[in-house]
């Protein structure tokens, strides 16, 4: 035993020391395998069951030597409070190997950590071999701490840490491979370039698995062109995880990298809300699919173009889908298999969702935005319940087979209406045939090109009657060297409305006792204090391309005093109930945009448009139009994304008399975090009150005139 220190070559070079046929050796202290500057090339080996080196702090294999190197084999064990391997600038190419079953390197309170200030420096956990730590670290914080490498190779192979991996957080080029079978656990969070650049690791072979109980960042704080890599029969399993993101406004994370090629891909958690985002940077991030299966909770990518995603081939089950990067997501390659599996939830494409040749679409859940299925892609409908589609379908000229139900805006649609039954030759026309869904408006297409950039509309569109549709290409059969048709089905605009009894509608109340809905009309105050209430249509509604347009009737009778109401547009849910008085029940709601109507004189009777939750005054006058008058008042609102212009138009119905302004209200969808959010209605009283109602509501995705 040694009370304090132990050194096997402090400032000499060459020396050893064999623990083995059940040894022990205590150091009381630090321990140090190449102390000094030139204490090169020492050796420890550890090895054969029962076998122990015990150190009551900390192990520097390496401190400011060179080429030094622990072996545990065989059975050995060695106890250390922590451990550097590589401490100091110059200590490098310092190695630990752990290998062979039951042999053990235990590290309780503290780090296992490579190369703090220096580079080439390794870990071995081979055959068998593990090492337990607090957290792992690859790569110091100081600049020189590069090239550093761990290695867990082998069936039965463990590097275990309690809370955290961390590959580099200055240094580059750091790397933690895991192989063959070999295994990777951290608890709490994993790290690939901690404000640093061009650290890689990768798992493959089958059985190898890196297990992350907590978050999972390739390129953290700032950290530039990381990479992850998902070999074959790789397995990387993470509760959430995100592929480049900055720090704070300091330092730009670009160019970072998570590659499946043939392995495995889980982030998921037990609440079911694990998110995988891609580029929450200022640079861009790339999530790679080339092969293997990605099974995620939510898959996010809603920073622009800098949230990259391709999808060649394998498998992607996700039970929620968010793209915002003004990108097409596109289902495989057009030559590779590839599945898109919607495990319920929604699914929302700014940009439209494609699915290629020899790729398919399967599963239940909720499709916002436009789909092309192009030749030889598949839909298939097999999880007993239904995948709604709440934009048009497009291009379907593959296989659709629907166990369920296809729900397009509202419409059941079988196999049979998305798929063309004929296409026949009467000299020299063509004969294209579908049978239609009564909902949908068909309109025939086509190209001299199997994948073409665009194709062309023939002819007149076809509104769906239930029946068998017929369009003809005259002169198609002329055409060389050929053509290819497809039908565009768009499903016909769906008109919001209070259905006369407010049926699709989840109503909040605070104070307020009287019945929501009589007939068509929407009671929102009833001319008592502290009253709020709102109400929400209970199927999103599309807030992208072509826009919308709502109208309804407000109306303030009774004491005509306070305060307002709001028509909204949310994405914080049906339940969302904001603050009653001058909050016009909608103060606190977020994610939402609100115009507003205020009748409480003291804050300019008038109105304003506002972003979550907010109500700021002062209110711009409506005159001539007066909404406290008691008069009806007609509104129209209409959106058109593309100027990123919201127009209000207000009419007194007794006067005759009009008010109209434009608010710049830019990107709703962005604003709203997806393609799709709630419609509805709320209002508000506080020491002053009035009934206000509204009536005649309709509502309708449409261009702007």
């Amino acid at each position: 035993g040694n009370g304090v220190y132990l050194y096997v070559g402090n400032y000499g070079a060459g020396n050893s020391l064999t623990i083995a046929s059940n040894g022990i050796v205590y150091s009381g202290y630090y321990s140090y395998i190449g102390d000094q500057s030139g204490a090169n090339n020492n050796t420890v080996l550890v090895t054969g069951s029962g076998s122990v080196w015990s150190n009551a702090a900390y192990l520097y294999v390496g401190e400011y030597g060179a080429g030094n190197s622990l072996t545990i084999s065989n059975g050995g064990t060695v106890y250390s409070e922590s451990c550097e391997i590589g401490e100091q600038s110059g200590a490098s190419n310092n190695t630990v190997l752990v290998t062979g079953s039951g042999s053990v390197w235990n590290n309780p309170v503290s780090i296992v950590g490579l190369g703090g200030g220096s580079a080439l420096n390794s870990l071995i956990i081979s055959k068998g071999g593990t090492v337990n730590d607090t957290s792992g670290e690859i790569g110091g914080d100081v600049p020189g701490s590069d090239s550093n490498t761990v290695l867990v190779t082998d069936p039965g192979s463990v590097w275990n840490n309690r809370l955290d991996v961390e590959v580099s957080s200055v240094g580059g080029f750091n790397s933690l491979t895991i192989t063959n079978g070999g295994t990777v656990y951290n608890g709490r969070y994993a790290d690939i370039g901690y404000g640093s650049s061009n650290n890689l690791v990768t798992v493959s072979g089958n059985g190898a698995v890196w297990r992350d109980l907590g978050l999972l960042y390739v390129g953290d704080a700032g950290g530039s062109s990381n990479q992850l890599v998902i070999g074959t029969g790789g397995t990387v399993i993470a509760s959430n995880a995100v592929i480049g993101i900055d720090y704070l406004d300091q330092s730009f994370a670009s160019n970072n990298v998570l590659q499946v090629n043939g392995g495995s891909l889980f982030v998921t958690n037990s609440s079911g809300n694990g998110q995988l985002c891609v580029g929450q940077s200022t640079g861009p991030a790339s999530l790679i699919f080339s092969n293997g299966t990605v099974t995620i909770n939510q898959l996010v990518l809603t920073n622009g173009a800098n949230s990259v995603f391709t999808f060649s081939a394998g498998t992607l089950a996700s039970g929620g889908t968010f793209v915002t990067n003004n990108q097409v997501f596109v289902v495989g390659d057009g030559t590779d298999a590839a599945t898109f599996q919607l495990n319920g939830g929604v699914h929302s494409f700014a940009n439209n969702l494609e699915i290629t040749s020899d790729a398919l679409l399967t599963g239940c859940g909720t499709i916002e935005g436009n789909v092309t299925i192009d030749p030889g892609g598949t839909v298939l409908v097999n999880c007993g319940g239904t995948l709604t589609f709440t934009g048009s379908v497009n291009a379907v000229n593959g296989s659709t087979e629907f166990l369920g139900g296809l729900v397009n805006n509202g419409c059941v649609l079988t196999a049979a209406n998305v798929q063309i039954s004929s296409i026949t030759r009467s000299g020299n026309d063509i004969t294209v045939q579908i049978p239609s869904g009564n909902c949908a408006t068909y309109q025939l297409q086509v190209t001299p090109l199997l994948k073409p950039a665009s194709w062309t509309n023939l002819g007149a569109s076809q509104g769906g009657t239930g029946g068998v549709l017929s369009f003809t290409d005259t002169g198609g059969a002329t055409n060389r060297p050929g053509r290819f048709y497809r039908i565009d089905i768009t499903a016909q605009a769906q008109v919001i409305s209070f259905a006369g009894n407010g049926a699709g509608w989840q109503v909040n109340s605070s104070g307020i006792a009287t019945a929501p809905f009589t007939g068509d009309v929407l009671t929102l105050t009833d001319n008592n204090n502290g009253e709020a209430r709102s109400a929400w249509y209970t199927i999103k509604q599309s807030i992208i391309a072509p826009g919308f347009t709502a109208s309804f009737t407000y109306q303030a009778s009774g004491n005509k005093q306070a305060d307002g109401a709001t028509f909204t547009i949310q994405n914080s849910g049906t339940l969302a109930l904001g603050l009653p008085g001058g909050g016009l029940g909608y103060s606190g709601i977020t994610p939402s945009a609100a115009v507003q109507i205020n009748i409480y004189l003291p804050n300019t009777v008038g109105t304003s448009y506002n972003t979550n939750g907010l109500v700021v005054l002062p209110y711009t006058s409506t005159s001539p139009v007066n909404p406290a008058s008691g008069d009806p008042i007609n509104v129209t609102l209409v959106y058109d994304p593309v100027a990123g212009t919201l127009s209000e138009s207000l009419q007194d119905t007794t006067t005759s008399q009009a008010f109209n302004t434009l608010y710049n209200v830019g990107n709703l969808s962005a604003l709203l975090g997806y393609s799709n959010a709630y419609i509805g209605f709320t209002g508000g009283t506080g020491g002053l009150a009035s009934t206000q109602t509204i009536s005649n509501f309709q509502f309708s995705a449409a261009a702007p005139p």
